[in-house]
C-alpha cells in the first residue's frame, strides 16, 4: 500500500484521539495509542475468562440438569457463547483501551460510511474465493479430513426453529462484530504497530483460525483472516471487515440451512 493512497473522511471517533485523527502514512495509525503489552494482557485475560466461563457453565449445567438434552446443551452453549464474546472479545479491549470514544477509535470503529459497503462486499468476495480454492484442491487431492467443518453444522440446531434464529443471531451479528474487535481491531492492530503490518496480520489470523476448534478450518480461516485484517488496514476502518464477516457467515448459515431444513 502506498503511503500516499486517499484517506477516508474525517471521523468524530478518530478526532477523540489526536495519533489517530493525523493524517500520515498507515504505520503511524495501526494500534496508535497501544501496544504489544496491553495486547498481550489483554489475550492472557480473554483465554482465562473462555476457560472459566466455559468450566462455569459445565458444572452449572451438570448440577441443575445432570440428564440434559441436546437442545439443553445447546442452549447453555449459546448463552455461554455470547456471554464470552460480550465480555471477553469486547469490553475486554475496549475496557483496557480506556473506554469510550477513544477506545472505539483505537479499535478501528468509526461512523458508517458509503465506502464501508464496498470494503465489504470486496473482503467477501475474497473470502469466499479463499475457502472455495481450499476446498476443491482438498476434494481434488482426496484428503476430507481437512475438508472445514462449521462449528453450526449440528443436525440438532436445525431441530428447533427457535434454535435457527438464535443461532442466526450469534452468527451473523454477534460473532462478526466481537470477532473483528478482537482479532483484527485489537490483536492486528496492536501486533502489527509493534512487528509490522505482516507480523500481525499472520499471528492474530492465525489465532482467529485456531480458536475454531477444526483441522480443516485452519488453513482457509486463517487466509480469510488475513483477508478482513487488509480489509480494516487498507480503510482505516473494522465497518468493511464486520459486514464482509457478517456477510460471509450470513452465506454460510443459509447454506446450511436449506441443506437441513429446519424443523
Amino acid at each position: 500500500m502506498s503511503p500516499d493512497a486517499p484517506l477516508p473522511p474525517p471521523d468524530p471517533y478518530r478526532q477523540a484521539d489526536p495519533a489517530l485523527a493525523s493524517p500520515g502514512p498507515a504505520e503511524s495509525w495501526l494500534g496508535a495509542g497501544f501496544g504489544v503489552r496491553t495486547v498481550w494482557t489483554g489475550l492472557v485475560i480473554a483465554l482465562a475468562i473462555v476457560f472459566l466461563l466455559t468450566i462455569a457453565a459445565v458444572g452449572a449445567l451438570e448440577a441443575i440438569e445432570p440428564d440434559a438434552s441436546d437442545r439443553e446443551k445447546l442452549w447453555a452453549s449459546f448463552l455461554t457463547t455470547l456471554v464470552i464474546d460480550l465480555l471477553a472479545l469486547v469490553a475486554l479491549p475496549i475496557l483496557l483501551l480506556g473506554g469510550g470514544r477513544r477506545a472505539l477509535a483505537r479499535l478501528g470503529l468509526r461512523r458508517p460510511a458509503s465506502r464501508d459497503f464496498g470494503w465489504g462486499i470486496v473482503g467477501l468476495v475474497g473470502a469466499m474465493a479463499v475457502v472455495w480454492l481450499y476446498v476443491g484442491i482438498v476434494e481434488v487431492a482426496g484428503v476430507e479430513d481437512l475438508e472445514p467443518v462449521s462449528s453450526i453444522d449440528n443436525d440438532a440446531i436445525y431441530a428447533s426453529v427457535s434454535l435457527v434464529v438464535v443461532t442466526g443471531i450469534l452468527v451473523v451479528l454477534v460473532a462478526p462484530i466481537a470477532e473483528e474487535i478482537f482479532y483484527r481491531g485489537f490483536l492486528f492492530a496492536g501486533l502489527g504497530r509493534r512487528f509490522g503490518v505482516v507480523a500481525g496480520m499472520l499471528a492474530s489470523s492465525a489465532l482467529f483460525a485456531a480458536v475454531h476448534f477444526d483441522v480443516g478450518s485452519l488453513i482457509p480461516f486463517a487466509v480469510v483472516g488475513v483477508v478482513f485484517a487488509l480489509i480494516y488496514w487498507r480503510s482505516r476502518s473494522l465497518n468493511g471487515a464486520i459486514l464482509a464477516h457478517g456477510l460471509f457467515n450470513a452465506i454460510s448459515f443459509v447454506v446450511l440451512i436449506f441443506d437441513r431444513g429446519v424443523g
